[in-house]
């Protein structure tokens, strides 16, 4: 049992002297480490990014599970809806009691539908659908009072939404994004001309 004990005293020791050795080394030849660790980063450099292609750190769900089952699913029924993205357009005017009742808010919800319209028709299969306050006061829900998902609580505010896929037509999408952004630049132009707070 002593000499267990004897063993195991001197193994610490070497340990520890070890230890000691490696941490001096560490405090008192920096440069060694620093070079130690540069010519390990140049050596497994080129091996790193070779790695990045075959890496990919995802949020996606498991194979096998309810989750993935449920996802191809929705993939194969309803192709339109996948990698939908949602652009939001903001109607504002802060000395309105109700922009809903403003002639600026009508008008630029009639100019930003007829530019979708238009977007939809020539690029086919990437906006999928656009609603506003506007719209949505005309419909069922609307017409029996359901609060208005497209109005803030101060009425001072009201959204113009509309989706689409973006996808392998990235370059498209950005383009048609610049002819929306020009609408509403034109728009804010418009009712800066007239004095208003619009926006």
């Amino acid at each position: 049992g002593s000499l267990n004990c004897l063993a195991l005293l001197a193994t610490a020791c070497v340990a520890m002297e070890t230890l000691e050795k490696f941490c001096d080394v560490l405090i008192h030849r920096r440069r060694f480490v620093l070079g130690f660790w540069l010519i390990l980063g140049i050596c497994c450099g080129p091996f790193a990014l070779r790695l990045v292609d075959h890496c990919k750190f995802t949020f996606e769900p498991v194979k096998g599970t309810q989750t993935y089952d449920a996802q191809l699913a929705f993939e194969r029924e309803f192709p339109d809806n996948v990698n939908q993205d949602v652009e939001l357009i903001l109607i504002s005017c802060h000395s309105c009691k109700s922009i809903a009742n403003e002639s600026f808010a009508s008008t630029a919800v009639q100019q930003l539908r007829a530019v979708c319209t238009s977007l939809a028709a020539s690029h086919p299969g990437v906006l999928h659908n656009w609603t506003d306050h506007l719209q949505f006061l005309e419909s069922s829900p609307g017409r029996l009072g359901v609060p208005s998902p497209f109005l803030a609580k101060s009425n001072q505010t009201m959204l113009f939404q509309l989706s689409w896929t973006v996808g392998p037509r990235q370059r498209e999408v950005i383009g048609m994004l610049d002819q929306i952004r020009k609408t509403v630049k034109e728009l804010r132009a418009e009712a800066g001309s007239n004095g208003s707070d619009h926006s």
